[in-house]
This record gives structure tokens, C-alpha cells and sequence, in this order.
């Protein structure tokens, strides 16, 4: 029996601020392929201004999915998620269209692409409701402690405010995911920009940010008693916005602070993606778009990109 061809995808990875979506509207204009977001709080439907996404304008008639498909305050779990991009992933493959997966989360790309092997334990009613009386009368500091003791390593990823995750390691008794082959034929395009271009491009769009619109979209989630310390109030930018309205700091300290750890996530993702050796890396400045252009075409086309570029093409950029 003939084995079963994988289905083609493409990866468009990188940094926040390197202009992946415009890169990716691009890509999928010429390629006749639809967009995969791999964003953990684009998921969010009301989130536009505070997490760059895209508009209807800018998608120029291009479908994205995954984007708006869960009310803030819906747990979105990375299992969840995953099987909403293996859906989204099998419709537009159906279709006839090229899937293009695209995203700067680490996890929630892996997720999407099927190389994270989820630990799928249902939640545990009465062990949440015990820690959930608990926590009325004591605080979260008992459940972390509880956590810390038996999964110390655990305990040291995860704030000590951080409930929802807290319980979810007891429940499932300390047990992480797997990193495990995807069933897809990937090519992964890491589109970057030095560290001073990243910084640069942040500061020039953080008062579209915060004056676009962000501190209203966090004031409407504190409105609807969302809990701070998690998603989405907890994600870059509410969270700072959500200090200004709660009055614990100034708006121009906020937008400082801000951008300061926008550019620790910067640094933080290349850190993620510099152990891998299957990411084909493309600075994002002419000619880079016509680069990745030619790679994509050649990719759909059968063509083994790796040969066809070198190995040091796969090198990670310094950052």
C-alpha cells in the first residue's frame, strides 16, 4: 500500500514586531494560502488594539482563522487549541488551499503543528473545589506551597497568584508534554530584524497601542471582573494598562515598562527558537520578501528547500 503523501505546511515564526502578518498576507496572496493563527491571545474575540491584530483591511481579503474564537475569560487550553488548529489545518488542506501557520508563541506553535504531545486529564471537580474554599480563606499562598512541595520545578515556572495553572499541575500530578514528530511536511521560516530594528519598530508603534485603544479593551475586561493574574489581563500590555486604571502607576511609567519587557519577549523568543535547527532564518528587510516568496513556491512545489538554500541558511541569526 502506497503511504499517505503529509500535507504541506508552512511556517512563518519570529519575534514580536518583525512584521510577520504583513509578511504572511503577502505570502498568501501569491500562494493561494490561508492563515493559521498561532497566537495565545489573538484567540481572544474584543483583544484588536492590544494585540496587533491584524484588520480586515490589512488581511487584504486573506482568511485567518483562529483568531476570535474564544470570549475572554474561556479557558483556552494549549490541548484545546491544538485541536482547533488540527481542524483548521484539515479544512483549508481540504479546500485545496495552502495552509500557513504563523505566530510568535512558542507552545502554541508547537501545539498547531502537532509537535507537542498534550497531557489530556480532564479537570477534577472536588480537587478544585477544595483549594477553591481554601483560597476564599487563605489566599493562593497555601495551594503554590502545595505545588512547590511536590513539583518544585513546576512551581518555579508558575506565579504564585497563578490559580488556574497552580491547579491544573496538581490535577495533572506534575506531568508536562512531549515534544514528538509532526505529521505534517513543514518548512519553518524564521522572519527577523535585528535587536535595535525590534526596538525601534516597538517604540514606534507603542502609542498607537496606548492611545489606540488598549486601555479601553483592558478597562472593559476589568469591567467584566476578569481576574488579573490571568489571560488575558495578564498578557503584555493589559496587564500594564490594567495597572494605570487600577491607579498603581502612571501612565507614561506604564508604557516605559511596557516596552521594556516587549523587548525581553523579543529576546526570549529568539532564545526559544535558537536550539532548533530546522528553521530556515530570512531577515524581514528587501529582499527578504521576494526570498521567502521563492522558498514558499519551492516548498509547495516538492522541492527540498534545504538542499536548495545550504545549511547555513538555517544557522540562527545573532540577536
Amino acid at each position: 500500500m502506497a503511504a499517505v503523501e503529509r500535507p504541506s505546511v508552512l511556517v512563518l515564526l519570529g519575534p514580536t514586531a518583525a512584521g510577520k502578518s504583513e509578511a504572511a498576507v503577502a505570502v498568501a496572496k501569491a500562494l493561494r494560502a490561508e492563515v493559521i493563527s498561532a497566537d495565545s491571545v489573538q484567540v481572544y474575540r474584543g483583544l484588536d488594539v492590544g494585540t496587533a491584530k491584524p484588520t480586515l483591511s490589512q488581511r487584504q481579503g486573506v482568511a485567518h482563522h483562529l483568531i476570535d474564537v474564544a470570549e475572554p475569560g474561556q479557558a483556552m487550553s494549549v490541548a484545546h487549541f491544538a485541536d482547533l488548529a488540527a481542524a483548521s489545518i484539515a479544512d483549508v488542506v481540504g479546500r485545496g488551499r495552502r495552509p500557513l501557520v504563523t505566530g510568535g508563541t512558542g507552545l502554541y506553535l508547537r501545539a498547531a503543528l502537532g509537535e507537542w504531545q498534550v497531557v489530556r486529564v480532564p479537570p477534577d471537580p472536588e480537587l478544585r473545589g477544595h483549594w477553591q474554599r481554601r483560597i476564599q480563606v487563605e489566599g493562593s499562598a497555601p495551594l503554590w506551597q502545595e505545588v512547590a512541595r511536590r513539583y518544585p520545578e513546576r512551581a518555579r515556572e508558575i506565579g504564585r497568584q497563578d490559580v488556574i495553572r497552580l491547579l491544573r499541575v496538581l490535577e495533572v500530578q506534575g506531568r508536562q508534554g512531549t515534544v514528538r514528530p509532526s505529521p505534517y511536511r513543514l518548512l519553518k521560516i524564521g522572519w527577523w530584524r535585528t535587536r535595535e530594528q525590534i526596538a525601534e519598530r516597538l517604540a514606534a508603534r507603542a502609542p498607537d497601542l496606548w492611545n489606540g485603544g488598549m486601555v479601553e479593551e483592558a478597562a472593559g475586561l476589568m469591567a467584566r471582573g476578569l481576574p488579573r493574574d490571568r489571560p488575558p489581563l495578564a498578557s503584555l500590555g493589559y496587564r500594564e494598562a490594567a495597572a494605570v486604571l487600577a491607579g498603581e502607576v502612571r501612565r507614561e511609567v506604564a508604557m516605559e515598562t511596557f516596552l521594556t519587557r516587549s523587548r525581553r519577549l523579543a529576546k526570549r523568543q529568539m532564545t526559544w527558537w535558537r536550539t532548533e535547527t530546522d528553521i530556515l532564518w530570512i531577515h524581514a528587510e528587501a529582499p527578504g520578501l521576494d526570498h521567502l516568496l521563492s522558498v514558499a513556491k519551492a516548498f509547495f512545489a516538492g522541492v527540498d528547500v534545504r538542499s536548495l538554500v545550504g545549511e547555513a541558511a538555517y544557522q540562527a541569526p545573532p540577536y
